[in-house]
């Protein structure tokens, strides 16, 4: 059959090109672009870790990534009220940790006094790491040891959320303070 056409004449359509000398014909190519989104607002801030606020923000995840190992798994009542504790004050931490680390605070233009909202979050969390630390080791004393080493990693990131508090009302109140002073020449 396909003797029988190219007999006929006819042939099989080829791509039209574009004579080169021919002033008539003329391209025009047209690009459509949507705005493009763009994160200038995000900035890495490595130096925020570097400070005492920092590094206790790290030193609590740490320590919270221990309890959790150590705890896990939960064969009591208490233990799993314990990991709840760790678990929440983790992701939160966490949380945070990225707030800082990206510029959050400094990029978002919303009046939220972040400040006061770590504060009492900090605070919170040393009163329920304390509460936690307390019930963990009563029910794993003498006999659970990775219970017993939970607890007393517990302990240790309830210094290091206390320390944490007492960092962010020391801040607080010089931002404060700073607000209230009347400006001088």
């Amino acid at each position: 059959m396909m003797k029988a056409e190219n007999a006929q004449g006819t042939r099989p359509m080829e791509p039209v090109r574009p004579q080169q000398n021919n002033p008539q014909m003329h391209h025009t190519t047209t690009t459509s672009t949507s705005p493009a989104v763009t994160l200038d607002w995000i900035k890495f801030d490595f130096d925020y870790f570097k400070s005492i606020p920092g590094i206790l923000k790290i030193v609590q995840f740490i320590f919270a990534i221990f309890c959790m190992s150590l705890a896990a798994p939960a064969h009591w009542g208490g233990t799993h009220f314990f990991l709840f504790v760790v678990v929440t004050t983790f992701l939160v931490t966490a949380f945070w940790i990225c707030i800082y680390f990206l510029c959050i605070r400094e990029a978002l233009t919303l009046k939220i006094p972040w400040l006061v909202l770590e504060f009492y979050y900090t605070v919170g969390a040393t009163v329920f790491y304390f509460i936690a630390m307390i019930v963990q080791f009563a029910i794993s004393s003498g006999y659970d040891h990775s219970g017993t080493a939970a607890a007393c990693f517990g302990l240790f990131n309830t210094i290091a959320y206390g320390v944490g508090a007492f960092f962010l009302f020391k801040e607080w109140r010089q931002s404060t303070s700073d607000t209230n002073a009347p400006n001088l020449p």
